[in-house]
């Protein structure tokens, strides 16, 4: 999918190969989660930083939803990217992990 975010036009996944098994086994909010991190990860290699406003329209989730969701991956010790925040020092230097 192409999403235009900030004047930048970016590739994004919304659906990939291992989203049914990942809702099989980890549930609908797991699966949400791991697509956060999944576009986040992805703008950022593109050189864009999405904000709460991108993932709500592009997850089709509330504000208060996300921002639990970033707060659950986080806790976990993965940087999420996104606009307005700090980022961990894994996350500024390009080594995102996956969750």
């Amino acid at each position: 999918m192409t999403y235009l975010a900030g004047g930048i036009s970016l590739r994004l996944t919304l659906v990939g190969r291992e989203d049914l098994g990942i809702l099989k086994s980890e549930g609908l909010a797991g699966l949400r989660r791991k697509r956060l991190l999944r576009i986040s990860n992805e703008a950022l290699a593109q050189g864009a930083v999405l904000c709460y406003d991108d993932l709500c329209c592009l997850l089709v989730s509330s504000l208060s939803t996300l921002k639990r969701d970033v707060s659950i991956i986080e806790e976990a010790g993965i940087s999420v990217p996104l606009k307005g925040r700090r980022m961990r020092p894994a996350a500024q230097a390009g080594m995102v992990t996956d969750a």
